[in-house]
């Protein structure tokens, strides 16, 4: 499995195999989700003070959020889910188009372009 194969594998199971093969460089590994996560610490620190940012500069509290809609595949991450679990403890959490939003995001620029061209 490739690393981003291996993420949205282990948002469900307990653990998968990363491979890599690329070069000289040759990778079949497993990893946990244990593991993952450890990996990965950093940036859910970063992103829970990222949180607290938004929420001060927004003279919001948590339980002033009643939804939270998540997008992109790395919000499947059990992780992340805890992390707005534990933030936002009365909030319904609520998936969009977790593997495609990103993308459609992506392409709007373009899609107004081609509209503004006509």
């Amino acid at each position: 499995m490739t690393a981003d194969i291996t993420k949205c594998a282990l948002s469900s199971a307990p653990a998968a195999i990363l491979t890599y093969h690329h070069g000289a460089v040759d990778v079949d590994a497993r990893v946990t989700r244990g593991r993952f996560e450890r990996l990965i610490d950093n940036l859910l620190a970063d992103t829970d003070a990222l949180i607290t940012d938004v929420l001060v500069r927004a003279t919001v509290s948590s339980a002033d959020i009643v939804e939270v809609v998540t997008t992109g595949g790395s919000s499947a991450i059990p992780a992340f889910r805890a992390l707005l679990a534990r933030r936002f403890p009365s909030a319904r959490v609520r998936d969009a188009a977790a593997f495609t939003s990103v993308a459609a995001g992506l392409a709007m620029p373009g899609v107004e372009e081609a509209a503004l061209a006509r």
